[in-house]
């Protein structure tokens, strides 16, 4: 991921999901295994910890599959 990027998204996330209830919801729902992520320090270095464990795991064959979403082969998601 760009590194230009990377700084926005962690900005955004940690200003919209600061808490460690919000941030361990939004993870599970990316699929994103929790025991991988550091939650005991500020939103920034949280985010920081969950991106950077996205990217290793997003070339996987499995990749980053948010739950209870299909991705059909148009590209296009619904909701199961």
């Amino acid at each position: 991921m760009d590194q230009v990027i990377f700084t926005k998204l962690r900005t955004i996330l940690a200003e919209l999901y600061s808490d460690e209830a919000s941030i361990r919801r939004v993870i599970g729902d990316a699929g994103i295994d929790s025991a991988r992520v550091s939650f005991g320090t500020n939103a920034q270095n949280c985010w920081h910890s969950i991106l950077t464990e996205a990217n290793k795991i997003r070339d996987t064959p499995q990749g980053l599959k948010p739950r209870g979403f299909c991705v059909a082969s148009t590209g296009s998601a619904t909701v199961q």
